[in-house]
């Protein structure tokens, strides 16, 4: 907010990019859509184009712009405009496992009542103010490891279903975290509509010397003790 009233900046919000616009073969923009509209709108820059849109986004909008795997863009029917067989390839996620332990405690399970709400509003304070993964440890796992491999995370509540429901109870969450994984996977188009999702496959677990899988249940065998 700070910023908006600078006049080098344009902030286009409810919008979905859709491609870079290239031109002569270098980046020139980017092309989106906004609110539900059917026809694109352009930004273009004056000097250079940063695209930071994250692991999967960043591979998805160069291959809907023509830049990757020749296969995969006649796949799909897209023009070549620059060959770059590594886009969306090699993707590295940081695969966690856990253990969760019921306790006689107060934790973020009751943290979205109505008390907790009206003392952070009031005063700043009491469990809404928790950065939910209080606690971390970075550890190495592997005897030839020259810098930590794993990561453990606290955190005061019940990560149940992977945290996509709510707790059950009071209880604590013990995360363990590749940190350098070795299993590689790919982020690939599911057609040309630059609004469908794209294809992920992690391939979790699929390093040829079992490098991942001995880690993490290291780890698991960590966070239990």
């Amino acid at each position: 907010r700070p910023a908006l009233h600078r006049p080098n900046l344009t902030v286009v919000t409810g919008a979905r990019a859709t491609r870079l616009v290239v031109e002569r073969g270098r980046a020139r923009g980017v092309a989106y859509l906004q609110g539900g509209a059917a026809h694109e709108e352009e930004a273009h820059a004056d000097r250079e184009v940063v695209l930071a849109a994250g692991a999967v986004d960043t591979p998805r909008l160069l291959l809907l712009s023509g830049i990757g795997p020749e296969d995969e863009l006649s796949r799909h029917g897209i023009a070549v405009v620059q060959v770059s067989p590594g886009v969306g390839r090699n993707l590295r996620d940081h695969l966690a496992n856990g253990v969760l332990a019921a306790v006689d405690a107060k934790t973020l399970y009751t943290a979205e009542r109505l008390r907790h709400l009206l003392a952070w509003l009031v005063a700043g304070r009491g469990p809404l103010t928790s950065n939910v993964a209080e606690a971390a440890a970075f550890v190495r796992i592997g005897p030839d490891a020259t810098s930590p491999d794993l990561e453990l995370i606290f955190a005061p509540v019940l990560f149940e279903e992977e945290g996509t429901v709510p707790p059950s109870r009071d209880g604590v969450t013990v995360a363990a975290v590749l940190l350098q994984p070795r299993s590689a996977g790919a982020v690939r188009l599911s057609s040309a509509d630059p609004l469908a999702p794209p294809e992920i496959d992690p391939r979790y677990l699929t390093d040829p010397d079992g490098h991942d899988a001995r880690t993490l249940r290291e780890g698991v065998r960590l966070a239990r003790r």
